[in-house]
């Protein structure tokens, strides 16, 4: 995988409100807000931090099961 700077600011900032969606949509607990934050086809790849955290973590594709995964897997946190 490949990732490039982004440069045009109307990128960036789609970018970062994207970003602050997701952010959101976790602390909130509020998956339509989450799922506006991913495209249909996004893809979760945690592996390396889980490998770090002594955990393995699949590779999650598509908005749903992405939703679906982190809404269950931080159920029972605090994110506030």
């Amino acid at each position: 995988m490949t990732f490039s700077i982004v440069h045009r600011p109307d990128d960036r900032l789609a970018l970062t409100e994207a970003l602050s969606r997701l952010a959101a949509g976790i602390d909130l607990r509020d998956n339509d807000l989450l799922s506006s934050a991913l495209t249909d086809d996004a893809v979760s790849d945690f592996r390396p931090a889980a490998v770090k955290a002594g955990f393995e973590y699949p590779v999650l594709e598509g908005r749903d099961m992405i939703v679906a995964a982190l809404s269950s897997s931080l159920a029972s946190l605090d994110t506030t």
